[in-house]
């Protein structure tokens, strides 16, 4: 009887194969069967922003102010958010900023900078302050435009305008 080695059965096609083999393939679930269902991941389609936020700290806010666009610096913008109290932090300082990769040949020294936008941070003191201010002059303006649309000089009589500082209520025949 000739002997068998061991590496002779990588290469048998399966023309000799045994009785434990044979019930094993006859209780296998067929490849049409599995899907892959199971090993999905579940899809998360909540806001998805491809820009980190720090930890909220108290009395502080922030932004994502632009430096560049295309390739082109801003300084405009930039100079802007400057007056209006935004610093731009140090990822040391925030170590959820760990894993983030900043944009490289950056004129920014260990700042958070993606895509062009540097992350800046401000007291919430002084946001709440430019926002009393923006809100003030929307009002402002919005009574300016009120004045110039009630003007009693010039109004057609054919179209009159509703003004409701000058109605009045009647009750009966009047």
């Amino acid at each position: 009887m000739a002997e068998t080695n061991p590496q002779d059965d990588d290469f048998n096609l399966g023309s000799n194969t045994s009785e434990e083999e044979k019930e094993s393939d006859s209780t296998r679930t067929p490849r049409s069967a599995d899907t892959r269902e199971a090993t999905k991941r579940p899809i998360n389609f909540g806001n998805q922003s491809k820009l980190p936020s720090p930890d909220p700290r108290d009395g502080i806010e922030f932004q994502y102010v632009r430096v560049n666009s295309r390739g082109i610096v801003d300084n405009m913008n930039f100079s802007d958010a400057l007056r209006r109290g935004w610093e731009p932090i140090k990822a040391t300082d925030y170590p959820e900023f760990g894993h983030v990769l900043s944009d490289s040949n950056s004129d920014f020294d260990d700042a958070v900078l993606i895509g062009g936008l540097i992350l800046c941070q401000r007291d919430k003191s002084i946001g709440d302050e430019f926002r009393r201010l923006a809100d003030k002059e929307s009002r402002d303006q919005i009574k300016a435009l009120d004045r110039n649309y009630m003007r009693d000089g010039g109004q057609d009589s054919r179209v009159p305008k509703f003004n409701e500082s000058t109605s009045s209520v009647r009750f009966g025949d009047d």
